[in-house]
């Protein structure tokens, strides 16, 4: 009974004190905002630069592989041109020639790829970490208790939620790229 009480006056204290508390009107609001990640990559000067060495590379595999697949069509165009006049033997090897260098071909576009998603890989890599630590010190600085990478499937974010140019003159200013050298001023004549 002496515990039952006890439990009793407890339980009138703890509702009184509950009710002394001051009411608010509510939760606090909730600051949220938004970033586009492409757009964060591709306006950086450091992503420029990055991205331009991927371009550089991409267009001297191209050129490679137009030359490569140049030479494999005039290979198969002599083909069908002297198939009917070649003996067996001489036919035979140039169709396993020709079956040849479109695996070489083949090959070759496929290790361009993965050479590209490595280099692809690297940037996202090297500068996604670099831009996670200055979204989580802006939103710690400016109060915001989440910010969210901008996708496809959001159909409608209001455009002051994104703070997408504001991280990448961070970026900017934090981690500033190599730019394009300046020409010098031409000679004056005299």
């Amino acid at each position: 009974m002496a515990l039952l009480a006890a439990l009793s006056q407890a339980q009138t204290a703890a509702g009184s004190a509950t009710q002394a508390a001051p009411k608010t009107s509510g939760p606090a609001p909730t600051k949220l905002g938004f970033i586009d990640s492409l757009r964060i990559v591709y306006e950086t000067e450091e992503g420029k630069a990055e991205i331009a060495k991927v371009q550089e590379f991409i267009n001297k595999k191209q050129s490679e592989y137009d030359t490569k697949k140049t030479d494999l069509d005039k290979l198969s165009e002599q083909y069908q041109n002297q198939q009917r006049t070649l003996n067996p033997e001489t036919r035979g090897e140039m169709e396993k020639t020709i079956q040849s260098r479109e695996t070489e071909l083949k090959r070759f576009q496929e290790d361009t790829q993965a050479e590209i998603d490595r280099q692809r890989d690297g940037i996202l890599g090297k500068l996604g970490q670099k831009i996670q630590t200055l979204i989580d010190d802006y939103a710690r600085e400016n109060g915001y208790a989440a910010i969210f990478v901008r996708s496809q499937n959001q159909t409608y974010v209001a455009p002051s939620l994104d703070v997408t140019d504001e991280v990448i003159r961070r970026y900017n200013q934090k981690f500033p790229g190599a730019k394009p050298p300046v020409a010098p001023p031409a000679a004056k004549k005299p």
